[in-house]
């Protein structure tokens, strides 16, 4: 409707469409211009949204990876950075790996 009618002519939700519209244009141009434009994980052609969760593409029920993700990032947290025995970041990547991924997920 910006298109044909001028702005104080349009109803507030035409006008707020038109402020969204704008900033969305504004935030795709800025994540073009940051590098953002190239997507690994493959989308399917009228997929507008996933979840991705560390490379992995949730595909059923996202609870599960959800708090698989954010247990091991706060064990992540603790280990690294506890007063006595700390662990470094290669060390827990080590033992992490072997929890491997939640299962409601694919690898892509």
């Amino acid at each position: 409707m910006d298109d044909y009618l001028l702005w104080h002519q349009m109803t507030t939700v035409q006008q707020m469409n038109c402020v969204c519209d704008t900033l969305a244009k504004k935030s795709i141009t800025t994540a073009i211009r940051a590098g953002y434009h190239n997507r690994p994980t493959q989308m399917l052609p009228r997929e507008d949204v996933a979840l991705i969760i560390n490379g992995n593409k949730v595909t059923n029920d996202i609870s599960q990876p959800l708090r698989f993700h954010k247990s091991k990032t706060s064990a992540r947290r603790f280990h690294t950075t506890k007063k006595t025995k700390r662990w470094t970041e290669e060390c827990f990547d080590k033992i992490g790996d072997r929890l491997g991924t939640p299962r409601s997920s694919t690898k892509e």
